[in-house]
């Protein structure tokens, strides 16, 4: 019923997670997958390159796309979907936790060796020294 509070918690919740996870990604893989430093339209105001308030405010408008128009549509969705609706969550996240581990492991397993891992090229420009 307030727009505006769905816009400021949207921003703010999606803005920490990407922070937390620029963080992890840099941590624990050496990664950096963005950097608005280089963006020309978040230069100006962006966080040790990890978040900008252009992206938080994107996050906002997005957060209000999903309560105001989307929520409807994905619920009829979901009510239609019925009890089957548990078995698609359900195989999405082992998916999900699968690639996870999948990835994790590659990547730990590189580390160790020295290796480059198959497919990790995309991050071959942006890695860090941390």
């Amino acid at each position: 019923s307030s727009p505006l509070l769905v816009f400021l918690t949207g921003a703010a919740v999606c803005t920490v997670m990407e922070y937390i996870t620029a963080v992890f990604l840099a941590k624990c893989f050496g990664v950096k997958c963005w950097d608005y430093r280089t963006y020309p339209h978040t230069k100006w105001c962006h966080f040790q390159g990890r978040v900008a308030l252009t992206i938080s405010a994107f996050f906002g408008f997005a957060a209000l796309f999903v309560v105001y128009l989307y929520w409807d549509f994905a619920a009829g969705l979901a009510a239609r979907m019925g009890n089957y609706i548990w078995a698609v969550d359900i195989a999405l996240c082992v998916l999900f936790l699968a690639d996870v581990v999948y990835t994790c492991a590659g990547r730990l397993k590189a580390k160790k060796t020295g290796e480059r891992i198959k497919g990790w090229a995309v991050f071959s420009g942006m890695e860090e020294n941390i």
